[in-house]
């Protein structure tokens, strides 16, 4: 199994073994997740990253979960200045 598989799995476990609960979009979120995708198209920004973003804008979440750390590091959200990243 690859590294990679391992960290998944990993990470699932983690996720079961912890309470969690995910986020829904709507309609209403898809014109914000396009203007960031265009703002950021140099990176480029992928469609998960968007609604990340997008999440924690609309609910004030400034603590995000991602591995992406370089990418993260450069979205300015609405709300604050950066996020703060976990891990």
């Amino acid at each position: 199994m690859s590294d990679s598989a391992h960290a998944q799995q990993a990470l699932w476990d983690v996720i079961n073994s912890v309470r969690m609960q995910s986020a829904e979009l709507g309609p209403g979120d898809c014109p914000r997740m396009r203007e960031l995708m265009w703002k950021y198209r140099d990176l480029p920004m992928d469609l998960a990253d968007a609604a990340l973003v997008r999440v924690a804008e609309r609910d004030g979440l400034r603590r995000i979960f991602t591995i992406d750390r370089k990418d993260f590091e450069v979205y300015r959200p609405h709300r604050f200045a950066r996020f703060e990243i976990l891990p």
